[in-house]
């Protein structure tokens, strides 16, 4: 009898978190901490604000409903995906949305943030910013007239089931080959995230715009700097491979490591984005969209990245998260002493899926609610 008296207290309290949860999400920024605000969405409050303001048109409510989804919760759940790279479910209970509602605002704020392309993903444009770009990189190594790095990373994807062979990489695992161009200051100037895994860094560069650019002459005089994985152009620098070591003729190795040092920070740039955004790293787990979707998911991130360094907001690739809301309940509550501490777990849910998707969803998934239900009572009758 105590150990129900006890059952029924956590699930009212947890009642009482989920709803305090969904009216603080659905209210406001101005209730949370800013470093909770941070570490949950990986942007400022200010930064969050500013994006917010550029894409508000778009995330406006196209229903006078009551229960309309406001646009900055819309965005709220959208930078918890791409910064965690969290399941829907387990944004939709941090920002009061159901599953099936956090999929379509997902959707919709990925395309609100992709029309900012052109604003923060972009070449230099007059002289003086070329110049600046020649200039930073100089500084770095010594090396004159480089326009930008080049290189390419691999996002992980759940594969088109027909064409699981050519997404597979060199590593044996399923992804976009994406490439990066990018300045000394890590501003990314250039991104194309359509190719398959399979495909070679070569290849992207000959099919990109960027080698049409140059040989249309209509970049300043400068290089590309790239890894071994790219051949020589009168536009691009690339390593000599078989570089002569006799100290009496030592200017191929030295050509060797000033590129390699001015090349260095395309490794800071890739793993900063993929610190900041989870979804593009292997740990946080492989994208579930279509390829189409992944490479506008990547350009966001991308935009996202831009849009801080702006700003001037670090990010530091060895910082802690905090446990997700399903796992710090699981430390808390499950040290696998009983079947009872399994019950608790599935009441939880059922009580968090009710009051997010019941009181706060357009339309409630009763059917997935029921079968919760019915599993959890074929445990208690088990217990």
């Amino acid at each position: 009898m105590g150990r129900m008296l006890v059952l029924l207290v956590l699930v009212l309290l947890v009642i009482l978190m989920m709803m305090v949860v969904v009216i603080v999400m659905r209210t406001c920024l101005d209730t949370m901490q800013d470093e909770y605000i941070r570490r949950r969405f990986r942007l400022s409050r200010q930064a969050i604000i500013h994006l917010y303001a550029l894409i508000e048109e778009r995330l406006r409510p196209t229903t006078g409903r009551s229960h309309a989804v406001p646009g900055m919760v819309k965005l709220l759940a959208t930078l918890y995906i791409l910064g965690r790279g969290s399941f829907q479910t387990i944004s939709g209970i941090i920002c009061g949305l159901g599953q099936p509602t956090v999929s379509r605002v997902f959707t919709q704020a990925i395309l609100a943030i992709k029309s900012l392309a052109p604003r923060f993903v972009h070449f230099p444009q007059t002289e003086r910013e070329w110049r600046d770009v020649k200039l930073a990189f100089y500084n770095r190594a010594g090396f004159p007239n480089i326009l930008g790095a080049v290189d390419c990373t691999h996002i992980a994807l759940q594969p088109p089931r027909l064409e699981e062979r050519t997404y597979r990489n060199r590593k044996q695992y399923h992804c976009l080959n994406v490439q990066i161009v990018h300045d000394a200051t890590q501003k990314i100037m250039s991104v194309r995230a359509n190719f398959p895994g399979s495909t070679l860094d070569a290849f992207i560069l000959r099919q990109s715009g960027v080698s049409r650019r140059f040989e249309r002459g209509q970049f300043p005089h400068g290089w590309l700097v790239g890894d071994a994985g790219y051949p020589q152009h009168a536009w691009l620098m690339a390593p000599i491979r078989y570089p002569q070591l006799d100290t009496t003729v030592p200017a191929e190795a030295r050509y060797n490591s000033a590129l390699r040092r001015t090349r260095a920070v395309v490794e800071t740039t890739i793993g900063l984005l993929k610190a900041r955004f989870l979804c593009l790293a292997r740990p946080g787990g492989e994208l579930l969209y279509s390829p189409r979707k992944c490479a506008r998911i990547i350009l966001v991130c991308c935009i996202l990245h831009n849009l801080c360094r702006e700003r001037h907001e670090s990010w530091h690739m060895n910082e802690e998260m905090e446990p997700e809301i399903i796992g710090a309940l699981l430390i808390v509550i499950d040290d696998g002493s009983t079947l009872l501490d399994y019950v608790i777990l599935h009441l939880i849910y059922i009580v968090g899926f009710f009051v997010v998707e019941g009181m706060w969803s357009a339309s409630s998934d009763i059917s997935q609610m029921t079968v919760l239900m019915v599993q959890t009572s074929f445990l208690f009758i088990s217990y």
